[in-house]
């Protein structure tokens, strides 16, 4: 497959996150595969802009700006706040030292 086919393909696991979203979060895909990538995504999109047609341009300017008009200011607020506290207290408290004590022992 090649990396247009590999890009142009982008299949949704019933998670609804894009399937090569676990092996980018895990390093899986070497930077040169990724550089590729990139550039063809950003050819696609040069490509989708430039018309000589001003006002076509104009048109797919504002519907742009209505769909973020739309959309919330901020999304996936749930999965932020699940990142942020994800750390146990536990783990914390285990290697914070005041002085030569724990965390427990200081507060006692």
């Amino acid at each position: 497959m090649s990396i247009k086919n590999c890009f142009n393909k982008v299949g949704k696991s019933s998670s609804n996150s894009i399937w090569y979203e676990s092996l980018l979060d895990r390093g899986l895909i070497p930077d040169f595969i990724l550089r590729r990538g990139i550039r063809f995504l950003l050819d696609d999109r040069l490509r989708e802009i430039k018309t000589s047609d001003l006002q076509k341009n104009q048109q797919r300017k504002m519907s742009y700006v209505k769909q973020l008009k739309e959309r919330p200011i901020a999304e996936h607020t749930d999965k932020a706040n699940e990142q942020h506290y994800e750390f146990k207290l536990e783990q914390i408290t285990n290697r914070i030292r005041i002085g030569n004590e724990t965390l427990d022992e200081a507060e006692e």
